[in-house]
């Protein structure tokens, strides 16, 4: 079994990254990002600080927008449409789980599809599974990028996902079987009866 470290191949992209980043500074675009954050869910507001201080390293400006706990629906839909129609802002994340009192799926429709750089937008999805993704999602992304760079052959291999969600499971499953990655996926979840006989094939 061949172990993949992810250290090299993330310092190299972010030096590629930092390299965009400059480009675009010197045509007098500034990248920004702006992230909304809806209570004090430690977990959310760890990962959160990990993309202010990886946006820190690539010269992208971080923009915060935390919102407490009580937050209504309509101030967070009003949140959004703020940032949507700054054009300071290139991109948006709204960080989940939402408060019981949101609907996430609401919130994540109302974001520009032009400004979704999660990929969460159905509008997103679809240009996604017709092969002319917008934006990628990132954590089936930087799967992708970790196949390639330690020279991985997908084409006409059969790769196994575990989980459907979509976040990573089914992003992953259309990226995979899409070209140029052209694997034979099955993506099996908590109802898949073969769980065993699948597992038993590579694993991504």
């Amino acid at each position: 079994m061949r172990k993949l470290s992810g250290k090299e191949i993330n310092a190299a992209i972010e030096q590629e990254l930092s390299n965009e980043v400059a480009q675009l500074k010197q045509q007098g675009i500034q990248p920004s990002l702006a992230v909304i954050l809806v209570g004090d869910d430690p977990a959310s507001a760890i990962y959160v600080n990990s993309k202010k201080k990886a946006c820190a390293r690539l010269g992208i400006l971080s923009v915060e927008n935390k919102l407490s706990a009580d937050t209504s629906q309509q101030r967070l839909l009003e949140v959004v449409e703020e940032l949507n129609q700054d054009a300071s802002i290139h991109g948006i994340l709204c960080q989940v789980p939402l408060p019981s009192q949101c609907d996430e799926d609401e919130v994540l429709v109302a974001i520009d599809p032009n400004k979704d750089v999660d990929c969460f937008h159905p509008y997103n999805v679809g240009l996604l599974s017709q092969g002319q993704p917008r934006f990628m999602p990132c954590t089936p992304y930087g799967v992708l990028q970790i196949l390639k760079r330690c020279q991985i052959e997908t084409q006409g291999k059969k790769v196994v996902i575990l989980g459907r969600s979509n976040i990573f499971g089914r992003p992953a499953s259309i990226l995979l079987s899409s070209k140029p990655w052209d694997a034979t996926v099955t993506l099996c979840h908590s109802k898949t009866k073969t769980l065993r006989q699948n597992a038993a094939r590579r694993i991504f």
